[in-house]
């Protein structure tokens, strides 16, 4: 069954790419984390069986590091709207692939395994979901578009996993979660993950 791997990133010099870091250590610093962290977005997806589709945030650059990994680069939906930006890569690869996952490069303890643990709980349910410890998620998959995920959802809250199971109960959706992890939002989570690196 063909999969993709859909994986949202940041053009490094457009925004604030980590704004919460950068309120803390100033934006070069937060430019130069954020760096590390697509470096290991990289390393995870190396490797995978599955397509990898890239989908920048403001141009796509054919020259990166992602030569030899991505199969694809696309520009995101020119949209403030997270839900309607992920909604419409979806769109793109919902017709061309039986299973289709997205995640950001926010989430360096994501591993291999977990990918395909995502892919191979499709076989069973309609969206897998891998919460994050602040409230969110790290990674959604699904096998056909399930729409009410990308509507009124609190972004970059606390209360977006719980949304988003709400509306896949209301929508009689089955699903799975994955692992619980944590995701890089603050300078502290930063110091954590290199203390075990």
């Amino acid at each position: 069954m063909k999969t993709a791997l859909i994986v949202f990133v940041k053009n490094i010099g457009y925004e604030p790419v980590k704004s919460r870091i950068g309120h803390e250590v100033g934006s070069h610093m937060a430019d130069a984390i954020y760096g590390e962290l697509l470096q290991a977005t990289r390393q995870l997806c190396d490797g995978l069986s599955h397509d990898i589709h890239v989908y920048y945030s403001h141009h796509i650059d054919f020259n990166d590091a992602w030569t030899g990994i991505a199969k694809a680069r696309h520009l995101q939906a020119q949209d403030p709207d997270l839900g309607r930006r992920m909604k419409a890569a979806f769109e793109d690869l919902l017709p061309l692939y039986h299973k289709v996952a997205i995640i950001g490069s926010d989430c360096p303890y994501l591993s291999p395994a977990q990918i395909n643990e995502a892919f191979a709980a499709l076989d069973g349910v309609d969206v897998v979901l891998g919460p994050s410890n602040d409230g969110g998620y790290y990674l959604l998959g699904m096998r056909s578009m399930t729409a009410p995920l990308f509507d009124n959802i609190s972004w970059s809250t606390s209360e977006v996993l719980g949304q988003s199971l709400e509306k896949l109960w209301l929508a009689g959706k089955s699903f799975a979660k994955l692992d619980y992890l944590d995701d890089i939002d603050v300078y502290a989570d930063y110091e954590r993950w290199k203390a075990i690196k």
